[in-house]
């Protein structure tokens, strides 16, 4: 129940995470600051990191009505198929509860780094997410992680130096 609230707290901080991918990797990424999200099921995923019960937990908070999930279409990808993304925000009287649930010394912090990581590219995040992910998950020195992460995440070469910039900006997975 504390993951699920605060996560409801991250997404109450950025106002708004647009796709579930992205709120996957904010989640990761606070988890491995210590910000009081720690989900033990994380695996790598397609998109980087992947905890089914992040994704369950935000089934639970939309069944109780703390978190508003609206899809949006973003038309056909390159196989045809349709895409659609889905965003995460809060209504005010919830958002109040949560701030007051999770009250806690150290929830400024906690909030901007959320509503930074919110203002981010997906891409750079997944990038970051996964780099971080092998270095500290599987024990690769962050070079190797960084290599890692591009033989399986070619699409996403260009977003290096930008998710390299992310992880010394939080002082992660730099060893």
């Amino acid at each position: 129940m504390e993951n699920a609230l605060m996560l409801a707290r991250a997404i109450a901080a950025a106002g708004q995470v647009q796709g579930r991918v992205k709120l996957q990797k904010i989640a990761y990424l606070m988890q491995s600051l210590n910000l009081g999200i720690s989900y033990d099921d994380y695996v790598v995923h397609h998109y980087g990191p992947y905890s089914s019960s992040l994704a369950s937990d935000i089934d639970y908070l939309k069944k109780i009505g703390v978190i508003e999930e609206e899809s949006q279409n973003l038309g056909l990808n390159e196989r045809g198929e349709e895409m659609v993304q889905y965003n995460y925000s809060m209504n005010e009287q919830a958002e109040e509860a949560i701030r007051e649930l999770t009250n806690l010394d150290e929830m400024e912090h906690f909030d901007q780094v959320s509503a930074s990581l919110a203002q981010r590219d997906a891409k750079v995040l997944e990038l970051a997410a996964t780099i971080c992910y092998l270095n500290r998950e599987m024990g690769l020195p962050s070079d190797k992680a960084e290599k890692e992460a591009l033989s399986i995440k070619q699409h996403l070469r260009n977003h290096l130096r930008e998710s390299k910039e992310l992880l010394k900006k939080l002082n992660l997975c730099t060893s």
